[in-house]
């Protein structure tokens, strides 16, 4: 008489195969994931972006255009018969996040300007000369700190302090 012998679960190569596939997923993962340090870097990059955007768009437009600065952002005006007005032409919504990073302190011409949300004046602005005042933007993120800042006659320089 002849037993029927019946297979139950997985055999070894299946499950070694399976685990491998797993771990090949869970690499490509963590690899495509942004360090803190990139995504502090990033925030500061896109701020100086914007704001050599914001400096050449008041040279073109001959209008005087002003930067008024949050702990998460920044938002955009423009100088006009009644006074500066909130722009959301400049940007695609009128304020830009610069999120996961913060901005600690603001300095123009030497002097602490305060920070906070719905800031109905500029802190800094940019003449149709090309002329703005001096100033220094200093953030905080996960991964360290960054200053970015700019003279009256000196482009925007940007330094890093990360973190180990």
């Amino acid at each position: 008489m002849k037993r029927a012998v019946h297979e139950r679960g997985f055999s070894l190569v299946e499950v070694m195969i399976v685990v491998a596939i797993i771990g090949l997923m869970a690499s490509v993962v963590v690899l495509s994931l942004p360090s803190k340090s990139t995504e502090l870097r990033q925030s500061v990059q896109r701020t100086e972006q914007v704001l050599v955007a914001l400096s050449r768009r008041s040279v073109l437009s001959g209008r005087i255009v002003g930067v008024a600065f949050t702990e998460t952002g920044l938002s955009t005006f423009s100088l006009t018969d009644d006074g500066w007005v909130f722009d959301n032409a400049m940007l695609n919504d009128g304020v830009f996040r610069w999120e996961p990073a913060s901005l600690v302190a603001v300095k123009v011409e030497g002097t602490d300007q305060a920070v906070g949300d719905g800031q109905a004046t500029p802190h800094i602005w940019y003449l149709p000369t090309g002329e703005h005042p001096a100033f220094e933007l200093s953030f905080a993120g996960h991964a360290g700190s960054a200053q970015l800042s700019a003279g009256v006659s000196r482009p925007i320089k940007v330094t890093y302090d990360e973190a180990d």
